[in-house]
């Protein structure tokens, strides 16, 4: 049963190989069918055809499989990346858990994907819960341009920030 490589297959067999390396899957290296499908999933989450969807829905799958970390270095891609295509639903719970009480959905995502520490993370929106929305936009915007900065400065670069409306 080939699990993943079919274009690969394909390939090599319109070039006329006559001999094709493959991993063979025995008694002793036996996958189960939950990570054979994370293994095809990784493969096809390279392929130019996937759209955002397809990749998130990927990402989500596999992280569910076998972790975050595991998942963001399996796909080739950063942390950062992994975060951005699971948005709210890649948020940990500790941060989940603030909304709507202390920050909105959109500013936990927004958060988690500038400060990928939670403990970090939920201090930020403790700080920020006393803000108003337009203001917390304009940190967090100050945030991801200097995540390392206090939080005093980030509340003066917020303050001193324009935003423009879209129309």
């Amino acid at each position: 049963l080939l699990m993943s490589g079919q274009r690969r297959l394909a390939a090599l067999k319109r070039l006329g190989a006559k001999k094709i390396p493959v991993h063979l899957i025995t008694k002793k290296t036996e996958y189960d069918l939950e990570n054979a499908k994370a293994a095809s999933v990784v493969e096809n989450i390279h392929r130019n055809e996937m759209n955002h969807k397809e990749i998130a829905d990927a990402c989500k799958f596999l992280t569910e499989q076998v972790g975050k970390s595991a998942a963001s270095k399996s796909m080739g891609m950063s942390l950062a990346t992994l975060n951005k295509y699971l948005g709210f639903a890649g948020v940990p719970d500790k941060l989940k858990l603030l909304v709507p009480s202390v920050i909105s959905r959109d500013e936990a995502t927004r958060l988690y994907n500038i400060i990928p520490n939670v403990t970090k993370a939920e201090n930020i929106a403790q700080k920020i819960a006393k803000l108003d929305t337009q203001l917390r936009k304009k940190y967090l915007l100050a945030l991801s341009q200097s995540p390392k900065s206090s939080h005093q400065k980030l509340l003066k670069r917020a303050k001193s920030l324009k935003i423009g409306r879209a129309h």
